[in-house]
């Protein structure tokens, strides 16, 4: 969601709580819109509409924070493993030089995909058979890709996997917070629309009461 949208929702929520404020303050504005089916009981059906919809936006709030925290600590596990593999990478062509028919095998022909699933596969595909193939593994060694760096990156692609479906499962649930705060603010305002429609006729000589709600409700 952009930075105007967040700006407007905030700004929709301030003018319905004012809103309601006033309903609740105001003696005159009960007493008119009463005699037109807004009482106490159908006032308070829009004011638990708004508390509903303030609950799911901080909820969607929160929840696109842990996303992007989520992401963040996937993203950084991500590059320190690209980082250590690009330098293995780099080294392994130098150790095969002599074997240009291994780089295919170790996935080092052409240089790394961009795409997150193909790349990972192409960064397992080089430590295992980095640890695995019985002319390649030697060669490494020689240049310090020996069982303990290999371990360590293994290690780092368990972390990176692990930190990726918890971004995942963070991102699905901010995406589900985000629809059922919408839909609460379309029925929200559908029952301020309604209700201003019927203040309006209600309040038809009384301007001074409209104005004091309307200013929240034309926006």
């Amino acid at each position: 969601m952009n930075r105007a949208k967040r700006i407007s929702e905030l700004q929709y929520l301030e003018n319905y709580r004012v809103l309601f404020a006033n309903l609740d303050e105001v003696q005159d504005l009960k007493t008119e819109l009463a005699d037109y089916g807004y009482d106490d009981a159908k006032i308070a059906e829009g004011k638990a509409l708004f508390d509903h919809t303030q609950q799911l936006y901080n909820q969607n709030q929160q929840e696109t924070a842990e996303e992007k925290e989520a992401y963040a600590r996937f993203s950084d596990a991500f590059d320190v493993l690209k980082k250590t593999y690009s330098k293995h990478r780099k080294i392994a062509k130098v150790a095969l030089m002599k074997k240009p028919e291994l780089w295919k095998t170790l996935a080092l022909d052409g240089s790394l995909s961009a795409a997150y699933l193909k790349a990972m596969q192409e960064i397992k595909t080089f430590y295992e058979q980095a640890q695995s193939h019985s002319e390649a593994q030697p060669l490494l060694e020689k240049f310090k890709i020996n069982k303990a760096a290999v371990d360590a990156q293994i290690a780092q692609i368990q972390q990176v996997e692990t930190l990726r479906a918890a971004y995942e499962k963070e991102k699905g649930e901010s995406q589900d917070a985000t629809q059922q705060k919408n839909k609460a603010f379309a029925t929200l305002s559908d029952w301020v629309r309604e209700f201003y429609a019927v203040a309006q006729i209600a309040l038809d000589d009384r301007p001074q009461l409209l104005e004091s709600i309307g200013k929240f409700v034309r926006s």
